[in-house]
């Protein structure tokens, strides 16, 4: 039966000598695969970065085959589960942003596009960027939670992955543009906030920006509008919690806030061609 791990970092530190650096967590599979059918769900940042083996790791509801060089990438508030795991090993790198509460601004972690929920959950490496993410990774494991050292060597990390990330999923290399920043701003204030902030304006107002700009901005760089974009953390929403919990439609729907079940059926089947039950039968 799967178990719910609602915060892995502070699961995985009772068995832990060091308990001084509760935003952090640097670990091997061995506290993950102990129990295989446990799913892990937090508000922290957490990246996987496979040596050996290979498995299925799973999303939301959607799941990857994963192997050997690959780098795996989750969100906050986004469950996944490994599965399949035979002969997998992997470094996990589990964080929030008080890690960097001393001479970095916090800010920058809002660009990284890979920490989306649309974001591509993983991603293969060439040998180059398998060798440099591999050291950063020993560096990180060689200076332990020292507060120092900690924080500079998970910039590199972060950075690193995002300039793979963009080059391999978006053919291009970062961007740091203005509109750029205003969209990752934007899918990261959406992240946080869209179970409880639906409106357009509730983000434009905390942007500094009139929805209408918002929603240009938008819509020029990702095709979308943000209302758009609302709606797909709702429905994916809706997509994780049909498929790991035993919750009723209705439930669901309420939790959401959606006004009436016929309303969310709608949205739904609008984007996945699928009605809730028949999602829920298939997953």
């Amino acid at each position: 039966m799967s178990t719910f791990i609602l915060d892995p970092i502070k699961h995985f530190q009772n068995n832990r000598s060091t308990k001084e650096f509760p935003s952090l967590l640097i670990t091997d599979q061995n506290p993950f695969l102990r129990n295989p059918e446990s799913i892990y769900r937090s508000y922290f940042r957490s990246i996987f970065y496979v040596q050996r083996g290979k498995g299925t790791f799973k999303v939301g509801s959607e799941s990857y085959c994963i192997k050997a060089g690959s780098v795996a990438i989750v969100g906050p508030g986004l469950p996944y589960q490994w599965l399949n795991t035979k002969d997998l090993a992997f470094d996990a790198l589990i964080f929030n942003n008080d890690v960097f509460k001393k001479g970095f601004d916090t800010s920058l972690i809002t660009m990284l596009d890979y920490f989306c929920p649309d974001a591509n959950k993983v991603m293969g490496m060439d040998e180059d960027q398998r060798f440099s993410l591999s050291m950063l990774f020993t560096t990180l494991k060689t200076v332990g939670y020292n507060h120092a050292a900690v924080p500079g060597v998970l910039h590199s990390v972060l950075m690193l992955v995002q300039e793979y990330y963009h080059v391999l999923h978006q053919n291009r290399p970062a961007s740091r543009s203005s509109k750029a920043e205003f969209v990752s701003t934007f899918r990261a204030l959406l992240a946080e906030h869209f179970t409880d902030h639906k409106t357009v304006s509730f983000y434009s107002s905390a942007m500094n920006i009139t929805p209408k700009y918002l929603s240009e901005i938008l819509l020029e760089e990702t095709g979308w509008t943000a209302k758009k974009w609302i709606e797909f953390h709702l429905i994916t929403e809706a997509k994780t919690m049909l498929s790991y919990s035993k919750l009723p439609i209705k439930e669901v729907s309420y939790q959401l806030g959606y006004q009436d079940v016929s309303h969310f059926t709608k949205a739904f089947k609008k984007w996945t061609q699928l009605t809730p039950r028949e999602f829920g039968m298939h997953s």
